[in-house]
């Protein structure tokens, strides 16, 4: 149901307006869209703009392809269900291949979540927590599903940040503590976001967690004066703080998500997932058009013409940017999974995509046109 229609539905009044808006749109709708354009690595756009479509399954069938995928993968998939309350299906099963891409299904922050309220960041923190669980458990008994399929990641280099951290946490064992080393600690971190500006949320709490593996594995003497070691622990208690219950280790795990976590802290590799589409300039366009209307609404102090029209575009547009979200990302994505795992050598492929996703039909249409290379799909909800 378009948002025109909503309001059409509603009687004016005095406080007619601000039930519209608190109403009709999710409270993060007009930011979601805004963070949009500039394409974040994580995109959720697509959870406010369309749902998701999901295939029923034959109760039998279902519980007949999840012992098959079991027996294949070598695990007991309702345990793994159960131990990480998540739900696990099977969306597509050849009988000619024993590779199983495995979609977990994610809930993940966007840049701008800052300020949000501590539900959404423990409904994200829930979903990384099981993702992670996941991952391990799948690792443990496939090697290869180490070598997981990142949302938002188009090429390896987008990877040069952490993986610099990355090593700077493992080598930690090589380095000698001391002053000159917590000042090196401090330059290395982030250097190029040094002005007027700081750091970004998320920069911040990467360098808090870097900051607190990297002393806590030199074992430093927690009474030392030294200036820059004072210093680098009043930054992470100062980030601690930041956003309460959560600890440094759950925010970081929110803000960029388990398999990033897991990449930093060396225990998986990551392998791009995403095509020219992330990037499209027909998306971009589309939003741009879009946010346009945005300021309308967010400007005028007569919010609900400026609601209808942004309601209008959303509709007007809403099949080209559903099918760049969706339809050319996804085959794009299936694509380079199958690329790369055609020596048929990985078993199990992690993909962590997020939940509004479905991969089924991307899966199939591929299975058609590559005779020699079927593929298999699980699909791993961890959002409740």
């Amino acid at each position: 149901m378009g948002f025109e229609s909503n309001i059409n539905k509603r009687e004016e009044g005095p406080d007619v307006e601000k039930d519209i808006l608190k109403e009709t749109l999710p409270p993060d709708f007009l930011d979601v869209i805004k963070e949009h354009l500039a394409l974040a690595k994580r995109i959720a756009i697509g959870t406010v703009l369309v749902a998701a479509s999901f295939v029923g399954y034959d109760v039998h069938k279902m519980n007949e392809g999840l012992r098959q995928a079991g027996e294949d993968i070598g695990l007991d998939l309702k345990e793994l269900a159960n131990n990480t309350e998540s739900t696990v299906s099977v969306q597509v099963y050849s009988s000619d291949s024993h590779q199983y891409v495995v979609h977990i299904g994610q809930s993940h922050y966007r840049p701008g979540m800052e300020g949000s309220d501590i539900k959404s960041f423990n409904e994200i923190l829930e979903s990384q927590k099981k993702i992670e669980k996941i991952i391990e458990r799948l690792s443990e008994v496939n090697s290869g599903a180490t070598n997981v399929f990142c949302e938002g990641l188009t090429k390896e280099s987008d990877l040069a940040d952490l993986n610099n951290i990355k090593k700077l946490i493992a080598g930690v064992g090589q380095v000698e503590s001391g002053p000159e080393y917590y000042q090196k600690i401090d330059e290395l971190l982030f250097p190029a976001s040094k002005s007027s500006f700081g750091l970004t949320f998320e920069q911040a709490i990467i360098k808090a967690y870097t900051i607190e593996k990297i002393l806590g594995n030199m074992k430093v003497d927690s009474q030392t004066s030294d200036t820059h070691l004072k210093k680098l622990k009043s930054f992470v208690d100062n980030v601690s703080k930041s956003a309460p219950p959560f600890s440094v280790d759950e925010l970081l795990l929110i803000v960029i998500g388990a398999d990033l976590k897991m990449y930093l802290d060396g225990k998986i590799n990551l392998l791009p997932s995403e095509g020219t589409s992330y990037d499209s300039p027909e998306l971009h366009d589309k939003i741009g058009k879009i946010e346009c209307e945005i300021d309308k609404v967010k400007d005028t102090s007569h919010p609900v013409e400026a609601l209808k029209s942004v309601g209008s575009l959303i509709n007007f547009n809403r099949s080209g940017i559903d099918k760049v979200i969706f339809d050319d990302r996804q085959k794009e994505t299936v694509s380079i999974v199958g690329n790369e795992t055609e020596n048929g050598q990985q078993k199990v492929i992690p993909l962590v995509f997020g939940k509004a996703h479905n991969f089924t039909g991307d899966i199939r249409k591929y299975n058609e046109t590559h005779q020699d290379h079927q593929l298999n799909l699980l699909s791993i909800d961890t959002v409740k």
